[in-house]
């Protein structure tokens, strides 16, 4: 008896394709192909486009998986964010009211990093701790989601992202010539 591996559909890719009013079969039919390279001339050319419009991959560097904005399987690479939570309990620290939705928090968190594919989660909780820090009443300090993304506002945490790295390359700066 062979033994088969399975893998899972990203729930996210799912959701992009009936925002899209794609056919999901038909969709997840097509992405395969992509993913795994293998040519077709079955699928209509405006299926195609809709899937392209999308965003899923980055068209014309199709290989197994690290051209795509959102990656077609769910692994444990990106599936694990139950870090989360210690992001949300960095704020409750501050003010227990200010921790946000879980839900909305891991939608916007994995908003962030398909926007943003070079922002992993060290920067996230570097900028967060240091925005936190630099508030002097725990009362005014924004809630986990809005941090993420204020809706039309953008993402105030790019900005302390920048800051953060900033500073790092200050310290590591002020490093070499100490050692010197």
């Amino acid at each position: 008896m062979s033994k088969t591996t399975s893998k899972k559909f990203n729930p996210d890719v799912i959701i992009e394709l009936q925002n899209a009013d794609i056919n999901v079969n038909d969709g997840l039919a097509y992405l395969l192909t992509l993913y795994y390279g293998i040519p077709t001339t079955i699928f209509p050319m405006m299926l195609k486009n809709k899937i392209d419009a999308c965003g899923i991959f980055i068209e014309g560097i199709i290989d197994t998986g690290s051209s795509w904005k959102i990656p077609l399987f769910v692994d444990d690479n990106y599936s694990n964010f139950e870090w989360v939570n210690d992001y949300r309990n960095l704020f409750k620290q501050y003010n227990p009211e200010r921790t946000g939705s879980k839900q909305i928090v891991l939608a916007r968190m994995k908003k962030l990093f398909s926007q943003y594919p070079h922002i992993r989660k060290d920067d996230v909780m570097e900028a967060t701790s240091l925005y936190l820090k630099s508030q002097s009443n725990g009362r005014y300090i924004t809630t986990a989601e809005r941090f993420l993304y204020k809706d039309r506002e953008g993402s105030p945490i790019l900005d302390w992202i920048e800051k953060a790295a900033e500073i790092k390359a200050v310290k590591t700066h002020k490093n070499n010539i100490d050692i010197i």
